[in-house]
């Protein structure tokens, strides 16, 4: 199974021009060329943009209408993994599907 937590961020990419947004969103300059946006009602993360990719936009698939169409295709910044990230030690956690239970 896969390990899914906060340290993973899922992201599709797609050409700026085939985006639309439905509601408002917040835009965030981040860093020199990033623009950012969330929801400015909940915060929630929507879209990464660079200046160096300025054809291209990066939506977080979450916020998608079918985000089961996107499965992952490869991952991006493993160099900065945490240990407990890996494979192996997610398969040693127990996985839950939604809260884990009381203890």
């Amino acid at each position: 199974r896969q390990c899914a937590a906060a340290p993973w961020v899922p992201w599709v990419t797609f050409p700026r021009h085939s985006v639309h947004f439905r509601g408002a969103r917040k835009l965030y300059a981040s860093s020199a060329g990033v623009e950012r946006s969330f929801c400015p009602h909940c915060g929630t993360s929507i879209s990464y943009a660079h200046a160096q990719r300025p054809e291209e936009i990066d939506i977080l698939s979450c916020t998608l209408d079918q985000p089961e169409a996107f499965p992952p295709k490869n991952d991006s910044w493993l160099e900065d993994e945490l240990p407990w990230m890996q494979a192996e030690a997610c398969a040693a956690r127990p996985g839950f599907a939604r809260f884990r239970p009381e203890a």
